[in-house]
């Protein structure tokens, strides 16, 4: 199906004596291209995929471009070219160039007919973007319609700069691509091929001028052929005998290369270019069988498919070249050697020497070959050799190419050529330099520990090269004024998970200059999880990286996708994932399965939730600790986002996800993501529980300042909305309480406070009101806000029966109103705090001062009421009496109209009075006045025996007016218009 298949894009240019075709494909794609016929170019790539075939358009030296598989099959395409016309294909990281050249007969090419094309499914619309604009490319080479394209395997070049282009590009082009500028950078080679029908051994070398191929058969059908732009500027081949079994041309080369071989057994290609080498040559290991003699050794090389070993008689110096043919091209011995016993020539296939002596021989073994003589070679002890390799290959080779050639970016680290042979040689390496430390003065024993150093970091051995640079600063430690080595030492101790340090040696000022650096202060800095200073931090342009050692990749390239998913860059990062991607089976198991979770990631960012899941699943029953600890989050959190499972199940997943991972960011956000969800179950103090402890797990950080964050804005709006009134007051103090430093300042905490002082009012919790709102009073509140708080904590206070601190937070109330311009409403706040005052007087047995501040008010019923209820409680019936009168004729009764329930309180209460006041003259008047009336009531029968005459009067009487006096609260009413006041403004 179309759906389930990779997308290849691809474009068309013009140029002034080429037509250019590219397939981007955006992953690794092995491909075959045969001109299957004059003026047809068949390309069969090794993948299925659709081709997005929008961009293409007739050019004058390719007709069409046609798809001719079927959907599912391996994508085959069908480029129709002039009959007469060159062309050349090769291979830039993921794109496949081909080059169509003009024809030199002015021939155009010719479409197939229509009616011949198969029917194609319509593609997807591709992007257009404008092609960048640049000088015009130099002219391309032309090559022949032999097979000589570069295999994938073979081609390292980065592609700077590419991975942030757009997708597709204008149909024609106005100067040379990013593809084209880097197809220069890397020059036009010239393949040499040699092929045959049988497999055979080869060997390639060079020797004074000449290029020389070695067959270990003698019978070759066809001579090596030349394919390349300057191909007549190699001299023609010369045939030169070699011992039995085999046969040697050489040609003379116009001018210095590299040679580089590839391929074996049927077909070889030497290709010569001035690129470096892609795959680092056999080194010799050196052999002794005993003592401690200068002779006595032989010189091995470990090539196990070594087929032959020949010699030849060089035509201009006749002396004699002994060679090792070999049946890959990945067998050989590079670079040329000068021993005492013979001389090793530069061999880009298998190995050649020029004996010294005429007992020099080869001898082949199982393993590989041997250079040997009676009685052994004069070789020096591979101490001493390795030790001056190591100096050269650290520090006479790194020189800043910056110093010599102002256009290159100053580098600061070779970690391919610090890696010495890897981690399989580090140890050897390490105890050669060490055997030679104890005869050095101290410059040559730090020099050493830098060069052990460099070769860890290059091994990815941070806490080791960190020991090492820690060393050699005590030897010697003005090193450390140094920027080159505050440079090591700032990667080594990022590499060890030292970030802080690392951070700040690697932004020393001497250092700014350095681009390169930039990787590694965005890697310090996610470490040290400033991921919004290692999204400034990041280059754009990962060539530096690409052409660092796998190991070093694995750890850069992940950090840096990571910091780029995090600021929503997915193309960038699929670009950085896309480069590890290339080398998957060498990678180690911990790194495949960080690459599955940042690509699930970059899917679940891109709205792909279905592949999301598909990289993610696997991970949750996965090895890797950490990785099934960060997808089992992150699948957990995208299943509840679709809703493909409850909230409850989501929790149960974290809870078990808690104690997976500890000690880091993970640990702080699935802690984070855990105290969210128990927020949204309205289980409080567990979920703010959980926050405050992911935020004491990463103090400082970017995660733990977003979940301080959330949670002050969480506390805020429990208290400030609905939720308050579905909590329980009593869970609703103790979350507060637990968490009262989740209070926001100004308005917002004030209100809240006051929320939850009311629904504490509301559930009768007088006291824990009152706590909070006298904290509002003295430290929070100024001004006419606090002057209204504290009224509204005067009458709660007196509500909790606790008049003691009445006075004293009346008195700030009432100091704050007096300073107001009067107004009606500032009135109505003084003769209410008056009102208070007097009541709190009175619980204070202070009677005559409560009663002496209503004097001073003219009578209404809320002042009579207060009155009545101080003198009642004060034991002062006439009093009493005289202020019942009062609210009795506030009610304004009429005898034809039935009594309230408060009216007959207030009768009640009065004949109460009376009856204790002894005045019996009144009393008879008020059971005359009022008795139909109240016999019609609930209160008749109190009412009846209050008012009935003293002779009458009954020892149960007395207890029933006893029980009157204890239940009457004049003053309640005022005081609960309080309790449910909306005053102060919620």
């Amino acid at each position: 199906m179309a759906w389930a298949q990779d997308r290849v894009s691809i474009r068309t240019g013009t140029h002034s004596d080429y037509s250019r075709v590219v397939f981007d494909w955006g992953t690794s794609a092995p491909y075959d291209l045969q001109q299957t016929e004059p003026g047809v170019l068949d390309l069969t790539f090794r993948k299925n995929a659709v081709p997005d075939l929008t961009a293409v358009e007739k050019l004058p030296n390719v007709a069409s471009v046609e798809k001719l598989s079927a959907d599912g099959e391996n994508l085959k395409i069908r480029i129709r070219i002039p009959a007469d016309s060159k062309y050349r294909h090769f291979l830039i990281g993921d794109r496949v160039v081909v080059d169509v050249y003009n024809s030199a007969t002015g021939t155009k090419a010719v479409a197939a007919p229509v009616s011949a094309k198969p029917t194609e499914e319509k593609p997807v619309q591709a992007t257009k973007a404008p092609t960048p604009t640049a000088k015009p490319a130099a002219t391309p080479p032309v090559v022949d319609a032999a097979p000589v394209s570069t295999p994938a395997e073979t081609t390292s070049a980065p592609v700077a700069a590419a991975e942030s282009a757009p997708e597709a590009v204008a149909v024609v082009d106005q100067g040379p691509t990013v593809l084209e500028q880097e197809a220069a950078r890397i020059a036009d080679p010239h393949v040499i091929t040699v092929s045959s029908t049988e497999e055979m051994g080869l060997a390639a070398f060079e020797r004074n001028g000449y290029l020389w191929l070695v067959i270990d058969r003698p019978s070759l059908s066809v001579l090596p052929q030349i394919n390349g732009p300057k191909k007549e500027e190699f001299t023609p081949f010369e045939k030169v005998a070699t011992s039995e079994g085999g046969v040697a041309y050489r040609t003379r080369m116009p001018g210095t290369a590299t040679i580089e071989g590839e391929g074996g057994g049927l077909i070889w290609r030497v290709i010569v270019s001035p690129k470096d080498k892609a795959v680092e040559p056999t080194p010799p290991t050196r052999e002794f069988k005993s003592g401690d003699d200068i002779r006595g050794g032989a010189m091995a090389w470990a090539m196990p498919l070594v087929t032959k070993n020949l010699s030849i008689v060089d035509p201009d110096v006749g002396d004699t070249i002994l060679v090792a043919t070999v049946d890959a091209a990945d067998q050989f011995a590079g670079t040329e050697r000068n021993f005492v016993d013979f001389e090793q020539l530069n061999s880009s296939i298998g190995l050649a020497i020029v004996p010294k002596a005429d007992d020099v021989k080869f001898e082949k073994r199982a393993g590989g070959v041997a250079v040997t003589r009676p009685g052994g070679l004069a070789l020096s002890r591979m101490r001493d050799v390795t030790q001056r390799i190591i100096e050269q290959k650290t520090t006479g080779e790194t020189e800043n190419p910056a110093a010599t050639d102002p256009t290159k970016t100053p580098r600061m680290f070779d970690f391919n050529r610090w890696m010495m042979g890897g981690l399989n040689a580090l140890h050897d390496n390490q105890h050669i330099l060490l055997a030679g430390m104890a005869d050095k003065d101290k410059s040559g024993r730090v020099q050493d520990l830098l060069m052990m150093a460099k070769m860890n970091m290059a091994n990815d051995r941070g806490q080791e090269a960190v020991g090492l640079l820690r060393f050699a600063e005590s030897e010697m430690p003005d090193i450390k004024e140094s920027p080159e080595f505050l440079a090591l030492r700032g990667v080594a101790l990022s590499m060890a998970s030292m970030f802080e340090d690392g951070f700040r040696d690697l932004n020393t000022a001497a250092l700014k200059d350095y681009p390169e650096l930039d990787y590694w202060r965005a890697y310090a800095a996610a470490g040290l999880e400033d991921w919004q200073q290692a999204k400034k931090l990041l280059p754009t342009d990962m060539t530096i990286v690409s052409e660092y050692p796998r190991r070093l990749q694995e750890r850069m390239l992940l950090r840096l996708a990571e910091i780029a998913l995090r600021s929503g860059e997915v193309k960038a990062a699929e670009s950085m994932l896309g480069m590890l991607q290339k080398e998957q089976q060498h990678l180690q198991p911990w790194t495949v399965a960080a690459m599955d979770y940042l690509r699930g990631e970059a899917h679940r960012q891109n709205k792909e939730y279905t592949k999301a899941e598909e990289y993610w699943k696997p991970l949750l029953t996965g090895k890797d600790d950490l990785y099934r600890a960060k997808a089992g989050l992150a699948l957990t959190m995208l299943q509840l986002d679709q809703g493909t499972i409850k909230l409850e199940e989501a929790v149960d997943r974290l809870e078990g996800l808690r104690y997976m991972w500890r000690g880091d960011e993970l640990e702080a956000q699935i802690n984070s993501r855990l105290g969210k969800l128990y927020l949204d179950q309205a289980r409080y103090m567990k979920g703010f529980s959980i926050l405050r402890d992911a935020v004491a797990m990463s103090p400082g950080t970017d995660i733990s300042n977003d979940i301080a964050y959330m949670m002050t804005d969480s506390f805020k709006n429990l208290f400030l909305s609905d939720a308050l009134e579905k909590m329980s007051p009593v869970d609703a103090i103790t979350v507060y309480e637990e968490f009262r430093e989740l209070t926001p300042d100004g308005d917002d905490g004030n209100r809240l406070i006051r929320r939850l002082a009311e629904r504490l009012v509301d559930a009768d919790l007088l006291g824990r009101a009152a706590t909070l709102l006298q904290y509002q009073v003295d430290y929070r509140l100024q001004g006419r806000e606090a002057a209204d708080t504290s009224l509204r904590l005067a009458a709660i206070y007196l509500l909790s029966d606790n008049p003691n601190p009445v006075l004293r937070v009346l008195d700030k109330a009432t100091t704050t109103y007096a300073g107001l311009p009067k107004d009606d409403s500032v009135n109505q706040k003084l003769r209410e705090a008056a009102m208070l005052r007097a009541r709190a007087l009175s619980e204070l047995k202070r009677v005559d001062e409560a009663l002496a501040i209503l004097n001073t008010y003219p009578p209404s019923p809320d002042i009579n009421r207060l009155r009545a209820d101080i003198a009642w409680n004060a034991g002062r019936w006439q009093d009493a009496a005289i202020a019942l009168q009062d609210l009795i004729v506030d009610q304004a009764i009429v005898a034809e109209r039935p009594l309230t329930q408060a009216q007959a309180d207030i009768i009640l209460n009065r004949a109460v009075a009376l009856n204790l006041a002894g005045d019996r003259v009144a009393l008879a008047n008020m059971r005359e006045r009022f008795g139909d009336q109240m016999m019609k009531t609930s209160r008749s029968k109190l009412f009846d025996v209050v008012t009935r005459s003293r002779t009458s009067t009954l020892a149960s009487d007395r207890e029933s007016i006893a029980a009157l006096v204890s239940e009457v609260d004049l003053f309640k009413d005022f005081l609960d218009t309080y309790r449910a006041s909306d005053q102060p403004s919620n």
